[in-house]
């Protein structure tokens, strides 16, 4: 075996203490920088949280001296915003956050979404959102001509939601399929009541993604004037669709119309008849046993098991965890 020469091992070992110097230096430095930065951030509050309290709350006006100089002052600003908007619900204070981010504030964003990193783009997408700023939109609508990740493209969404709801549906068709569901929940939660009626109505023609997250939402608005809508929905050849309609007419916390619960025990797909299954808990006790008859042998074992819990409602039965085929009150698992 040919010995390393002990020159080349020493250069060697050179370069990788010369390597690691520089690393610890370049860390201690970033961390100086940034405390530098936390620091003069801290010293923007203290300088000036009594003027911010005046200004948002409409007793003076901002003047130059709130204008953040930098990098480490803008963040405190933002810092000084958001914590009136978590706190306070007031369109005035609001107005007066937006109008100084759209003077201000509005330029280093409009900066930061031009860099190739992408979490300085997120960050900036998540500040326009927060403080409304409106001037902006030609620049959002650039970038949205980019190649861009998931993430950007869904915040960008929520964004045109906010500025010009709309336009939305006809504005964003394209990127509307590529939504996860959770996304689209999103959207529909801050859709006002017009667009959302209009998105309903567009059913059919949305995308898979999209329509079931709309029925979700149904769900959990609880709006019973939507029952005809989530019935007609029991008919729909996709066994996701109907699933999902039926789970909504569950949330609605009513007594389930007896057309319904008919359809759904006698689907063949066990996930109705398990929602069937629920549903009859809040029927009349003499009602649920006469639909429960008919689900007692079911297939499904989770089906059998929702109906067992039913049984003991009705009749009080005490037993547990019996083996399929063992009586409870009449009725077997």
């Amino acid at each position: 075996m040919m010995a390393v020469p002990i020159t080349v091992v020493f250069w060697a070992v050179v370069a990788m203490l010369s390597l690691l110097a520089v690393l610890t230096i370049y860390l201690f430095a970033a961390r100086w920088v940034e405390d530098r930065k936390q620091e003069a951030a801290v010293a923007y509050v203290e300088r000036n949280r009594i003027k911010w309290y005046r200004v948002l709350r409409g007793l003076e006006e901002a003047d130059a001296s709130l204008v953040p100089e930098n990098e480490a002052e803008r963040m405190a600003v933002e810092e000084i915003f958001r914590s009136y908007m978590k706190n306070l619900s007031d369109p005035e204070i609001n107005g007066r956050i937006r109008g100084f981010a759209e003077t201000y504030l509005a330029y280093f964003y409009k900066r930061k979404l031009r860099s190739r990193d992408w979490s300085t783009r997120m960050n900036a997408l998540y500040r326009i959102e927060d403080f409304k700023i409106s001037n902006l939109l030609e620049d959002l609508r650039k970038l949205d001509r980019k190649k861009l990740s998931a993430e950007e493209t869904f915040q960008l969404l929520m964004i045109e939601l906010q500025f010009e709801p709309d336009l939305f549906l006809e504005r964003t068709e394209r990127h509307l399929g590529k939504l996860t569901e959770y996304e689209a929940r999103q959207l529909f939660f801050l859709m006002p009541d017009h667009l959302f009626e209009q998105a309903g109505k567009r059913f059919p023609d949305l995308e898979p993604v999209f329509r079931y997250a709309l029925i979700e939402v149904l769900g959990m608005r609880q709006d019973l004037a939507k029952l005809p809508f989530l019935e007609g929905l029991l008919d729909s050849p996709d066994d996701e669709t109907r699933i999902r309609a039926l789970r909504a007419i569950d949330a609605l916390g009513i007594r389930t119309p007896n057309r319904i619960l008919k359809q759904a025990i006698n689907s063949t797909v066990w996930e109705e008849r398990f929602l069937a299954g629920r549903m009859l808990h809040r029927l009349h006790p003499g009602e649920a046993a006469v639909f429960a008859e008919q689900l007692k042998e079911d297939p499904s074992w989770l089906v059998r098991q929702e109906i067992l819990t039913l049984s003991k409602k009705i009749y009080g039965a005490k037993t547990a965890d019996q083996n399929d085929g063992e009586e409870v009150s009449g009725w077997r698992r």
